[in-house]
């Protein structure tokens, strides 16, 4: 039960940070083509479904991550790579995780 209200959380976590801003100013206006061309950008292929719970989709990235990091040459390319996973990890947690 604490594990679904948890999920349950983190979804409602993830809509907040998703959710455009509803004013007229001007920086309402930058704000919202600054968030326009964020999501144009990072649209995925595929939606994940509403019941989705973004740790899942963090672990699932990591995985196909490890699978590439064998044919990554060099400590430069491995690095970077490193730094994706961070990064994963940190979007699935969000900031007040």
């Amino acid at each position: 039960m604490k594990e679904a209200q948890a999920i349950a959380k983190r979804r409602k976590a993830w809509r907040k940070r998703t959710t455009p801003v509803a004013s007229d100013s001007a920086e309402a206006l930058r704000e919202r083509q600054r968030k326009h061309r964020l999501y144009a950008a990072l649209q995925p292929r595929e939606r994940p479904p509403r019941e989705a719970d973004p740790w899942e989709l963090a672990r699932e990235a990591l995985k196909h991550l490890q699978m590439v990091r064998p044919a990554a040459r060099g400590d430069r390319a491995r690095a970077h790579l490193a730094e994706v996973a961070e990064i994963i990890r940190q979007l699935a947690v969000g900031p007040d995780d």
